[in-house]
C-alpha cells in the first residue's frame, strides 16, 4: 500500500499535472450574464488555431483570450448566431475549423466574420449532435440523437444522410464515431452496441462481449492507444480491446468508485497515461502501461478540499499542455503545464482566510519549517509541507526566529518573548515584555536580544544574565540620543551589531556598544513613513519596507533612496524582505512580489502562474534561510522560492491583438463605421488597420494566449517616428489606446514583457486616411481649382487689363468726344449767325454745307458717347408704340437730298400702310440712320437703296418686323460678314479704304436692336450686286420691362435734315443787337476761348464778368454778387457740380440762378446738376439766340419774384420801416426790432428771442422757417454777421472788436463762421474790398 502511494506522488510530480504545490486559478460563474462566462454549467472545452479555449455551456458559447471571455448567444433575429444556447459538443478538424454541435443543429465559427455558418439538414430537421469526426479522408462525419450519422458538405452549408452506414451500424441513436489509425469507422448506438466498419465501408462489424460497456443514453468516449488498442468508456465502466487478440480488459478503480465517468482522454506528455473525469468524484488517472489497469484518484493538493468530490464533465490539455476541468456548476479550473519556479504551500482553505493569518516563519537547524497562525498556534513541517506537528500552547505568535543553539525563539503579543525546544516542542515563557504588546524581535551579539513593543519602546535582554533595559522616547538611558517612537513593528541587528528599529516614524539606530542613537539617519522623506520590514544587504546597506514604498539607506554617506509604485513596484505597502547574490531585493507587497535590480533600477513584478497562488502578502512575514531561500506568508499559505532561480530569458508567445474598438464600439470584420472598412477578414491576421479621420479614438485590445499567469504580463507600445520610447501598459492590463492620431500612414510595434522577458515585437500598419479635405481626391481637386483659379484670375486680369485698355480708349474717345464739342459751339454758333446774315445764296449755300458737317461731326460724338453709355450700363431706353411705316419714311427723309445728289434711287416698300412697333425713338432712328448711311457708302452712283418691311409669325406665337435694307453696292467679301458688327472694325477689301468710317455705327447699331429684343445680321444678295442687312424686331411688348414702357414719346426730328433753329422771343432784338441793362452776369469756364466767346455775345446786353475756375468764381458770386451764373461742369480747382452746390447753400448766393453748360449730354449729368439746384442745363455745341433766351428769361423772372424777408438779404430800409402790415409781418416787424434791440448782447439766442416775441421755441423756428427759408439761430446769426461785413469795411473797428461788439464770444468762431458766408476770412475779405477801392 505504501508502494502505490509513492508510486502515485512520482506520477504526480513526472506529470505536470499533478505537481506538489501547484497553484490553480478559477472562473467561475453561477450566475450567467453577471460574471465571466455565460454559464457555470460546462459542458465542452477546445482550442482553436490562435489559442483561443472555447468553453461550451448549456446556455452559451465562450472565447477566452487568457483576460477576457467573449460570449456567444443565440439571436432568433441573426442567422449567423448560434443555433441554440445548449451546447452539445466543440470539434476542432484537421483544416482548423471549429465546430459547434448544438441540441438542434451544427455550425462551424468563421474568424473572417466573427460570425456562425449553419449546416442545413434534410427536410430541415434540427438533429441533437452527439459527435463530431473528421476522417482521414477528408470526409467529416456527425452523429445525431434519433437522425443517424450524416456527411458535413462544408462547401456547400449542407448535410448528406448516410442510410447504409446507418443501416450498417443497426441505429439511427449514434452516440459516439471514432476512427483508428487503420482508418476504421467505430461507431457507437444507444442500446445498440459498439461497430467497426471498415475503411472502405463494405464491412461492418459489431463488438460482443460482456465487458464491453455498452452505449445506454450517457456519454461515450473510444480513445486509441499508439499501440492500436483501443479504450471504451461509458458512465459505468471502461476497458480496453486489443483487436489482435480480440481481448478485452476491464478498468478497475483503486479506491471505492462511487461516481460516473463522464470522460477519457490521453495524456499529451506522458505515454500510455489516460485522463478520467468523473461526476462527484474528481479527476483520475490511469497507467495503461501497467497490469492489472487500475486507476487512481489524481491528488491535487493546491485546490479546494471539495475537489475530491468535483463533477468534472469535460477536459482538455491545451497546447501548452495546460489542463482545463470543465466543472459543472462551478465553471472552469486552470491547471498550469508549466514548470513551476515558485513553491507554495496551502496552509489555509479559501473560507479560513479571514478568520486566521500567517504571522511568522523561520527554520531550524534540520532544514524543518516553523509557522505560526493567528489564534491558530505554531506549526513545523518537514522541507517538504508533507507533514505537520502542531504546538497549540502559544495563540498569538508575532515571530519566530532560530537561535545560534537551535532554540526557536518566540515573541507573543501578549505573553512576550519564549523559547521552543525543536525537539520536543516543549515552550517556555520568560515572562519578558508580557502585556506589553510584543510586534517583534532581534537576536543581537552577546547573547543580547532586542524585543520591540507597540507603544512602549524596546527592551534589550540578555539571556545569560537576564537583566533587561527599557529603551523609549520618553526615557533617557542612552548616554546620546533618543528613540524616536515608542510604536515598533521590525527589530534588525546589522552584521556591524547596530540595532535598526522600524517604528511609525521612520526608523531609528541603536548602537549598543555605545549606547547612543544615531540622528544620522532622520530623512525628513523616511520620518514621515511607518515602517514594517527591514533588511540588511550583502553590501551592508539597509532597506526598509513602509506603507509608502521601498528605502535604501547607506550607512556609510547616510545617502537614502526611494522606490515607489512611481518606479515601478506593484503595491507601495512593502509586507517582507529579502536580496539575492546578485544583489537584486526582493519583496512582498499586498499586490504580488518585486524583484528590484537597485544598480538599474528595474524592477519585475510577479503576480500569480509560476506556482504563485497568493495575490497580497502579510506584513512583516517573511524569512531567508542561511541557503538564500525566501520564505514570504500570504492570505492562503506560504511562498517560497532561491531567488537566483527566478528568471525568464526568453518570452516566445506572440503578440495577438484579439479585439478592436472604434469609440469604445467593437469593430468587426468588414465594418465600417465612418464609411470606410476598417479591415477585413481574420483579425488575427489583420496587418493594416484603415481608420477614417472620424475614428479618432481607437483601442487595441490584445493577448499571448498565455493563460498561465497574464497578470503578469504587460505590453509596451510605440509608434515608429513619433514615439522614441516605450509606451508601457500597466501588469495585467491588455488595451492600447490612441487618440487623434494625425493623417497619414504609422506604425505601430507591439510587445508583450512578462518578468523581465519581450516577446517578439509586433507591427502593424494604421492608415489614418485624411478628412475629405486632405485626401487625395481632394488634393487633385484643389489642383484643378487652383488651375482653374489661376487660370480664371489670369483670364480676369487680362480681360480687366483689356477693359481697362478698351476703358481708356473710350473713355479717350468720349473725352475727345466732350472736347470736341466745345470747339463746335464756337463752329456751329457763329455758322448759324452767318446763315441768317448771309448776303447771297451762294454764301447761305457754302455756310449750309459747313452746318450739315458740322452736324455729322456732332452725330460721331454722339455715337461714341452712346457706346459709352452702353459700355457703362446707363444707357436706358424708354419704349413707346408707333407706327414702324410712317416712322421709317420720316426718317428715310433725310437722305433724299443725298440720293438725288448721286442718282441712288431710293426707296420704302411695305406690306401694310400702318405696323405697330414698341420701339425707343432716338435709338431706332440711329439704327435705321447707321444701316441706310453705311449703304449710301458703298452704293455707287445711279444704283438703287431699297428698305423692305414686312410681318412675319414667330416660333412661339408671336409676330415679329422684319426691315431689309438692300442696296447695289460692292457687297461684302466672306470674310468680312461676320465681323461687320464687331467694334471699330474696318474691311481690308479692295476700294473699301476709301470709304471707311469710324467703325462703331455697326456695332452701335447690333447692341440697339438687341435691347429692342431683335436680332440683325448681313448677308451678300444672290440676285444681283451688293448685300442686305436684316434687323428682326418682335412686336408687342411683353419682351419689354414694364418700367421700360411709356405711353407717348414724342418723334426725334432726323439727323441733317434738322430745321434752322429760330429763336422765339417774346420781344425782338434792335437790329444792332440785344438791349444794354445792367444786370451782371458771371461766366465761368476753363476753355479761355469758350470764355472770350460768351464774354462777347453777352457783352452787348450785360455787364460781363469771367472766371476760369469754379473756386475763383464762387469768390467772385460772393464778392460782386451777379444777377445770373454761368458755369462749365469740367474744371480744375473746383467743378460745376461742387460750385452750384456752395452756392446754393450759402444764404448771401443762393438766390442768385445758375445755368450749367457743359460738354455732358447723359440724363444722369443733368440730373445731378438740376438735383443741385441749377437753374438750367445747355449742353454745347448751343445756338447763341437760345442761350440770349434763357439768360434774359431766368434774369426776368427772378425779378418779378417778390423776396421774402431773410437775413441773408439787405435789410436797408426795413429793418427800421415796415411797409406791410399783415400779421406775419407784424410778426417779423417785432422779431426785426427784438434783433436789433439784443445784437450786441452776448447771451442772445433762440430762446431769449422766443421769450421776447411771446411765442414757444417750436412755433417761433416754424414762423421763421416759412418766412425766411431758414432756421432761427441761422437768421440770427446772418443778420449779425452782415453787420460785422458793414463794421469791418467802414474800418473803425478791428476784427475782435466787431466781433465781441456783435454777441460773438470767441474770435475763432466769428472767423469761421464769416468765412463760411463770405467765403473769406474777415482779413482777406477787407484786402479784397481795399484792392477793389483802389
Amino acid at each position: 500500500m505504501r508502494r502505490d502511494f509513492f508510486s502515485t506522488v512520482i506520477l504526480l510530480f513526472a506529470f505536470v499535472l499533478y505537481a506538489h504545490g501547484q497553484a490553480t486559478r478559477i472562473y467561475d460563474n453561477r450566475d450567467y450574464g453577471f460574471g465571466e462566462l455565460s454559464s457555470n454549467l460546462t459542458s465542452s472545452i477546445s482550442q482553436d488555431k490562435h489559442g483561443y479555449i472555447w468553453t461550451g455551456t448549456e446556455y452559451g458559447l465562450n472565447k477566452f483570450d487568457g483576460t477576457r471571455f467573449v460570449q456567444y448567444l443565440h439571436d432568433v433575429q441573426d442567422s449567423t448566431s448560434i443555433s441554440s444556447n445548449n451546447i452539445i459538443i466543440l470539434y476542432l478538424d484537421h483544416d482548423k475549423r471549429l465546430w459547434v454541435g448544438c441540441n438542434n443543429g451544427l455550425q462551424y465559427y468563421d474568424e473572417n466574420s466573427d460570425q456562425f455558418v449553419r449546416i442545413r439538414f434534410p427536410n430541415q430537421i434540427a438533429p441533437h449532435i452527439t459527435d463530431i469526426i473528421h476522417k482521414k479522408d477528408g470526409h467529416i462525419w456527425v452523429a445525431t440523437s434519433g437522425w443517424g450519422i450524416f456527411d458535413i458538405q462544408a462547401s456547400r452549408r449542407q448535410a448528406v444522410s448516410l442510410p447504409r452506414i446507418n443501416a450498417q451500424v443497426g441505429g439511427m441513436f449514434a452516440r459516439s464515431i471514432f476512427e483508428d489509425q487503420h482508418r476504421a469507422t467505430w461507431v457507437a448506438v444507444d442500446r445498440v452496441g459498439v461497430s467497426r466498419i471498415s475503411a472502405d465501408q463494405k464491412q461492418a462489424k459489431r463488438l460482443v462481449s460482456d465487458l464491453l460497456p455498452q452505449p445506454k443514453g450517457g456519454n461515450y468516449d473510444i480513445v486509441e492507444q499508439t499501440d492500436g488498442r483501443l479504450v471504451f468508456a461509458s458512465p459505468s465502466k471502461i476497458c480496453r480491446y486489443d483487436a489482435v487478440k480480440n481481448s478485452f480488459e476491464v478498468v478497475d478503480f483503486k479506491e471505492k468508485f462511487r461516481s460516473t465517468v463522464t470522460g477519457i482522454q490521453l495524456s499529451n506528455t506522458i505515454k500510455n497515461h489516460l485522463l478520467i473525469s468523473t461526476e462527484e468524484d474528481g479527476l483520475w488517472y490511469l497507467d495503461l502501461g501497467r497490469a492489472p489497469l487500475i486507476a487512481a484518484p489524481a491528488e491535487l493538493p493546491n485546490l479546494d478540499n471539495d475537489y475530491r468530490r468535483g463533477r468534472i464533465r469535460t477536459i482538455l490539455q491545451d497546447r501548452e499542455n495546460n489542463l482545463w476541468l470543465g466543472w459543472f456548476q462551478r465553471g472552469l479550473v486552470f491547471i498550469p503545464g508549466q514548470s513551476k519556479q515558485f513553491e507554495f504551500w496551502r496552509i489555509l482553505s479559501r473560507e479560513k482566510t479571514d478568520q486566521k493569518n500567517i504571522t511568522a516563519i523561520t527554520r531550524d537547524r534540520d532544514g524543518n519549517i516553523w509557522y505560526a497562525l493567528e489564534h491558530g498556534g505554531i506549526f513545523k513541517t518537514d522541507p517538504q509541507g508533507s507533514s505537520h506537528q502542531q504546538i497549540n500552547t502559544i495563540q498569538d505568535v508575532t515571530k519566530l526566529e532560530t537561535g545560534a543553539d537551535g532554540t526557536i525563539w518566540f515573541s507573543s503579543y501578549e505573553k512576550g518573548l519564549g523559547g521552543i525546544d525543536p525537539h520536543t516542542g516543549n515552550t517556555d515563557n520568560l515572562n519578558i515584555c508580557s502585556n506589553k504588546q510584543v510586534k517583534a524581535f532581534a537576536l543581537g551579539r552577546n547573547n543580547k536580544i532586542y524585543i520591540a513593543t507597540f507603544g512602549t519602546g524596546f527592551v534589550e535582554y540578555d539571556s545569560h544574565t537576564g537583566v533587561s533595559r527599557i529603551f523609549s522616547m520618553n526615557t533617557a538611558n542612552s548616554t546620546k540620543g533618543a528613540l524616536a517612537n515608542d510604536w515598533i513593528s521590525a527589530v534588525l541587528c546589522d552584521q556591524d551589531g547596530l540595532v535598526w528599529l522600524g517604528h511609525h516614524k521612520g526608523i531609528s539606530c541603536y548602537d549598543p556598544v555605545r549606547n547612543s542613537f544615531s540622528g544620522q539617519f532622520t530623512d525628513h522623506r523616511l520620518s514621515e513613513q511607518i515602517t514594517i520590514s527591514l533588511l540588511e544587504d550583502r553590501a551592508g546597506h539597509i532597506w526598509a519596507g513602509t506603507y509608502n514604498g521601498l528605502y535604501q539607506i547607506n550607512k556609510k554617506n547616510g545617502k537614502i533612496r526611494s522606490y515607489t509604485s512611481n518606479n515601478g513596484l506593484s503595491s507601495n505597502v512593502i509586507s517582507g524582505l529579502g536580496w539575492d547574490r546578485r544583489g537584486h531585493i526582493w519583496c512582498s507587497t499586498f499586490k504580488g512580489i518585486n524583484c528590484l535590480n537597485p544598480t538599474s533600477g528595474k524592477i519585475v513584478s510577479y503576480y500569480t502562474g509560476d506556482g504563485l497562488v497568493d495575490r497580497s502578502y502579510n506584513r512583516s512575514v517573511f524569512f531567508q534561510d542561511n541557503d538564500g531561500k525566501i520564505y514570504y506568508g500570504g492570505r492562503q499559505g506560504i511562498t517560497s522560492f532561491f531567488p537566483e532561480k527566478i528568471q525568464l530569458q526568453t518570452y516566445s508567445y506572440p503578440v495577438l491583438i484579439t479585439n478592436l474598438y472604434v469609440k469604445n464600439q467593437p469593430i468587426k470584420p468588414g465594418m465600417s463605421p465612418s464609411g470606410s472598412v476598417i479591415y477585413q477578414g481574420d483579425l488575427m491576421a489583420a496587418n493594416a488597420f484603415f481608420f477614417h479621420n472620424n475614428d479618432d479614438s481607437f483601442t487595441f485590445e490584445l493577448s499571448t494566449m498565455d493563460f498561465n499567469s497574464p497578470e503578469n504580463v504587460h505590453y509596451e507600445y510605440r509608434i515608429k517616428g513619433i514615439n522614441k520610447s516605450w509606451n508601457a501598459t500597466l501588469a495585467g492590463v491588455n488595451l492600447i489606446t490612441y487618440n487623434n492620431l494625425s493623417s497619414g500612414e504609422h506604425e505601430l510595434e507591439i510587445r508583450a514583457c512578462k518578468f523581465g522577458a519581450y516577446s517578439p515585437s509586433r507591427t502593424v500598419l494604421l492608415h489614418i486616411l485624411p478628412p475629405w479635405y486632405l485626401s487625395g481626391m481632394a488634393y487633385f481637386v484643389y489642383f484643378l481649382l487652383i488651375a482653374g483659379l489661376v487660370f480664371l484670375i489670369s483670364k480676369y486680369l487680362r480681360e480687366r487689363r483689356l477693359e481697362r485698355l478698351h476703358a481708356f480708349r473710350l473713355q479717350l474717345f468720349t473725352d475727345i468726344s466732350h472736347e470736341i464739342r466745345s470747339p463746335l459751339t464756337l463752329v456751329m454758333s457763329p455758322i448759324d449767325k452767318l446763315i441768317r446774315h448771309a448776303p447771297d445764296p451762294q454764301t447761305s449755300s457754302t455756310l449750309q454745307n459747313m452746318n450739315r458737317n458740322a452736324q455729322r461731326i456732332l452725330s460721331l460724338v454722339n455715337q461714341l458717347l452712346d457706346i459709352r453709355k452702353l459700355e457703362s450700363g446707363h444707357l436706358n431706353l424708354k419704349f413707346a408704340p408707333v407706327n414702324a411705316v410712317n416712322y421709317v419714311k420720316q426718317v428715310i427723309r433725310a437722305f433724299e437730298d443725298q440720293a438725288l445728289a448721286h442718282q441712288i434711287e431710293l426707296s420704302v416698300h411695305s406690306e401694310a400702310d400702318e405696323i405697330p412697333l414698341w420701339i425707343d425713338a432716338g435709338s431706332f432712328e440711329k439704327i435705321i440712320h447707321n444701316i441706310v448711311s453705311n449703304a449710301f457708302k458703298f452704293t455707287p452712283d445711279g444704283g438703287k437703296i431699297s428698305l423692305s418691311l414686312a410681318v412675319q409669325a414667330g416660333k412661339n406665337g408671336g409676330e415679329s418686323l422684319q426691315l431689309v435694307v438692300s442696296d447695289t453696292g460692292t457687297g461684302i467679301p466672306e470674310n468680312d460678314i461676320r465681323h461687320v458688327f464687331k467694334r471699330y472694325y474696318q474691311s481690308t477689301a479692295d476700294g473699301a479704304a476709301k470709304r471707311q468710317g469710324s467703325g462703331i455705327g455697326l456695332h452701335l447699331t447690333k447692341v440697339l436692336v438687341e435691347l429692342h429684343g431683335g436680332r440683325v445680321h448681313a448677308e451678300n444678295r444672290k440676285d444681283s450686286s451688293g448685300c442686305c442687312f436684316v434687323i428682326s424686331l418682335p412686336m408687342g411688348h411683353r419682351h419689354l420691362r414694364k418700367e421700360d414702357l411709356v405711353a407717348f414719346q414724342p418723334l426725334h426730328t432726323p439727323i441733317d435734315q434738322q430745321p434752322e433753329k429760330a429763336v422765339v422771343s417774346d420781344q425782338q432784338p434792335p437790329k444792332n443787337g440785344y438791349q444794354k441793362t445792367g444786370y451782371k452776369v458771371l461766366v465761368i469756364d476753363d476753355d479761355w476761348d469758350i470764355l472770350q466767346f460768351l464774354r462777347q455775345e453777352l457783352a452787348c446786353g450785360y455787364k460781363v464778368l469771367v472766371a476760369q475756375n469754379g473756386s475763383e468764381g464762387f469768390q467772385l458770386a460772393l464778392a460782386e454778387q451777379p444777377d445770373l451764373i454761368i458755369s462749365d461742369v469740367a474744371m480744375p480747382a473746383m467743378d460745376g457740380y461742387t460750385l452750384v452746390k456752395k452756392i446754393k447753400s450759402n444764404s448771401t448766393t443762393n438766390h442768385i440762378p445758375v445755368i450749367l453748360l457743359t460738354a455732358r449730354t447723359n440724363t444722369e449729368d443733368r440730373m445731378e446738376g438740376i438735383g443741385l439746384g441749377a437753374d438750367a442745363y445747355l449742353t454745347k455745341p448751343f445756338m447763341v439766340d437760345e442761350l440770349h433766351l434763357m439768360v434774359g428769361n431766368l434774369i426776368k423772372n427772378r425779378m418779378k419774384v417778390k423776396g421774402k424777408f431773410s437775413g441773408a438779404q439787405q435789410q436797408d430800409g426795413k429793418v427800421k420801416t415796415i411797409s406791410f402790415k399783415s400779421s406775419d409781418e407784424q410778426l417779423m416787424e417785432r422779431i426785426l426790432r427784438t434783433v436789433n434791440q439784443y445784437l450786441e448782447n452776448p447771451e442772445f439766442n433762440v430762446q431769449f428771442l422766443a421769450d421776447e416775441v411771446g411765442l414757444s421755441r417750436v412755433q417761433l423756428h416754424r414762423k421763421v422757417k416759412s418766412l425766411t427759408g431758414i432756421s432761427t439761430g441761422e437768421f440770427i446769426r446772418n443778420i449779425r454777421l452782415q453787420q460785422a461785413e458793414k463794421l469791418l469795411l467802414e474800418k473803425k473797428m478791428n476784427i475782435s472788436q466787431v466781433a465781441y461788439a456783435l454777441g460773438f464770444t470767441n474770435q475763432t468762431h466769428f472767423t469761421t463762421l464769416f468765412k463760411k458766408m463770405y467765403g473769406l476770412s474777415p482779413t482777406d475779405y477787407i484786402q479784397r474790398h481795399g484792392y477793389k477801392e483802389n
